[in-house]
């Protein structure tokens, strides 16, 4: 690391799409807790990073973990979930997710 310039929720968000694309698990776990230490494991960008990158290699216990331990809920993460349940054929669930969006305070957007 460069003296003095740390990383942001933006440069993990970048690593963790990487890693996504190659479906890297170890060197993404290693990087989550890199910015758990750092403190900014919780953002929204690097959040819904995290599901998708978990989703995308298979480990959506990991994404769950994140999804339910996250201090907030927004659509995006609980698009990313749904999108993450679907692509591991777990469609009870995604849309068990979808129909409890109100139960979250949130409505489903036009996208």
């Amino acid at each position: 690391m460069l003296t003095g310039l740390k990383p942001n929720c933006v440069t993990f968000s970048i690593l963790f799409r990487f890693f996504r694309e190659a479906l890297d698990l170890v060197s993404g776990l290693q990087f989550y807790c890199l910015a758990s230490q750092f403190g900014i494991s919780d953002e929204i960008s690097v959040t819904t990073s995290l599901i998708n990158m978990f989703s995308k290699c298979g480990a959506m216990r990991k994404a769950c973990l994140v999804f339910k331990s996250a201090p907030f809920k927004s659509i995006r993460t609980c698009n990313e979930m749904i999108s993450g349940y679907n692509l591991n054929c777990r469609h009870t669930e995604a849309l068990n997710l979808f129909c409890n969006l109100k139960t979250l305070g949130l409505e489903a957007d036009e996208c």
